[in-house]
């Protein structure tokens, strides 16, 4: 059939899935009654798929695969053999539920093909590949012939209640490259890759169309290939502060290869901030654009508090504005007429948060790293060349961090705005200096801003 294809003759169909949006073997969606008529109309191809519930898997089934001139397949769709995912996902099915029917299938001879969700719901980025093929494993032993990976579409992700949107990692290509090359080699099984609107998943206009392209050769040949490389996908970011780390992560999420760089190491101290509604806004919208769901959680007391307890966090209760006169030391009367306190938030569920930066940058380096990014700390790039290549020996601890900046391979200096969206533009920097006393030393430093 592949000859066919490429020769441009096409080619005879041998085989035909009864698609009905549903469980075909479920009365509600397909009568009984209609079982004989369908098996007559598909008496020309050697093999029937169709997709059922594990509960379904009884006498109608086994009776309709003996009404066939062919052979019957039934698809069932698994999604993960992780059971504490699988018990959020509204399936209303179990490890054992889906046990029991492919036993019941193999004792009568026929074909079970499973589908699984690349990622899963709620697994974190960095097991994602691990999680997928532990599946992909209990499946074939299982008796599954064919496996099809399902890139999950994030918009449709929903808890188990079917309210609240599903903690979903975003699949990428390269994430689904990885876990097809780690799934091929633990099994004997058909793996294969649902490639229906994949475009969505290519964040790169130069390797996009190769990696798909390998994707569906995969699908049709099983001969391995090798994975198309792409200098636009390689990144490197200098310092580990919160932009550099968040921008990383965000690089990394649309697919990038993310280095990031840094003289000094986590955790170490570092001038504390302070959320704002506009940095609280910002911070949301990259959490729900990017999938950085830890983003969502840090501008508010309260979801801070209930998300991420053990990373310490201040609450910002308010402003205080002194008023001061020139020349003289500040002093304030019983009235309190030269001070003025502003409440910031109504309650401290929705206040905004006070960062001590020590503990927050370590968490976002730790973040990232698990995300995929790699991280080189005590180091210093000491040059740039128009290849993008850099040299990086190691130094002593004590080195401060630099201004965050991140540099293609084809030596252009991005700045972080610009790294978000890659579109040159022209801006402007200020360059300031900041100063604070811990311990009755003056700590101080610079940063650039855009």
């Amino acid at each position: 059939m592949i000859a066919e294809a490429e020769a441009g003759v096409p080619p005879t169909p041998t085989a035909v899935k009864l698609y009905n949006a549903s469980n075909f073997f479920d009365p509600r969606a397909v009568p009984p009654s209609d079982d004989g008529l369908i098996a007559e109309r598909v008496r020309s191809f050697s093999r029937v798929i169709v997709e059922s519930h594990p509960r379904f898997i009884q006498s109608r089934c086994f009776e309709f695969s003996d009404r066939l001139s062919g052979t019957l397949e039934v698809a069932i769709g698994l999604e993960t053999s992780d059971a504490s995912v699988l018990s959020r996902l509204n399936k209303e099915m179990t490890r054992d539920d889906f046990a029991a029917a492919a036993t019941k299938l193999r004792a009568a001879d026929i074909a079970l093909r499973v589908f699984l969700l690349l990622p899963p719901p709620f697994v974190p980025e960095s097991q994602v590949v691990d999680s997928v093929t532990r599946s992909v494993i209990f499946a074939a032993e299982k008796g599954a012939r064919f496996i099809s990976l399902i890139p999950t579409r994030v918009e449709h992700a929903r808890d188990g209640d079917l309210k609240r949107p599903a903690a979903v990692v975003a699949p990428r290509l390269d994430l689904v490259e990885d876990v097809v090359d780690r799934c091929r080699e633990v099994t004997d099984a058909v793996v294969a890759v649902d490639l229906w609107d994949i475009d969505r998943l290519a964040s790169c206009d130069r390797c996009g169309p190769a990696r798909i392209d390998r994707l569906r050769t995969l699908n049709l040949s099983g001969q391995p290939a090798a994975r198309a490389e792409c200098p636009s996908c390689i990144s490197s970011i200098v310092g580990s502060g919160f932009g550099g780390t968040i921008l990383g992560r965000v690089a990394r999420s649309q697919g990038h290869d993310v280095t990031l760089i840094d003289q000094g190491t986590h955790p170490r101290f570092a001038l504390g901030e302070s959320s704002t509604p506009l940095a609280a806004i910002s911070l949301e919208r990259l959490a729900a654009r990017y999938g950085l769901v830890d983003l969502h959680h840090l501008p508010t007391y309260g979801r801070w508090r209930d998300h991420l307890p053990s990373l310490r966090c201040g609450l910002k209760r308010g402003f205080t504005f002194y008023r001061h006169h020139g020349g003289k030391a500040f002093q304030n009367d019983v009235d309190n007429s030269h001070r003025l306190l502003v409440a910031a938030s109504p309650d401290d569920a929705v206040s905004d948060t006070h960062w001590f930066r020590e503990d927050v940058d370590h968490f976002l380096v730790r973040r990232a790293e698990s995300e995929g990014v790699r991280y080189l700390d005590r180091t210093e790039v000491t040059e740039r060349r128009r290849c993008g290549r850099y040299r990086a020996p190691h130094r002593a601890p004590g080195w401060s961090t630099g201004t965050s900046r991140a540099f293609g391979r084809y030596g252009r200096w991005r700045l972080l705005t610009l790294a978000l969206w890659t579109a040159p533009s022209p801006m402007s920097a200020r360059r300031y200096t900041t100063s604070q006393t811990k311990d009755g030393c003056t700590n101080s430093g610079s940063t650039t801003t855009w």
